[in-house]
């Protein structure tokens, strides 16, 4: 399957909660007209958003983050 393609690769699950993160959260972003790229350089820059979906909706980005506590959600 590797050397087919169907194995495109392999990694490692890890706990957010040992590395000290305490909460997991989802933010939903909706960036204001012509500020679609500011966002998107907003997103990449952010360490603790761990993954971000491109979504239809009245939002335009889901993201999900791991962050130490409330006050760092805020």
């Amino acid at each position: 399957l590797e050397d087919t393609g169907v194995i495109t690769g392999y990694s490692a699950k890890i706990d957010p909660v040992r590395l000290g993160y305490g909460l997991t959260v989802l933010i939903r972003a909706r960036p204001l007209p012509g500020e679609m790229d500011r966002m998107v350089k907003a997103i990449r820059k952010t360490p603790q958003i761990v993954s971000c979906d491109r979504v239809s909706g009245d939002d335009c980005f889901v993201a999900r983050a791991h962050v130490h506590d409330v006050t760092e959600m805020e």
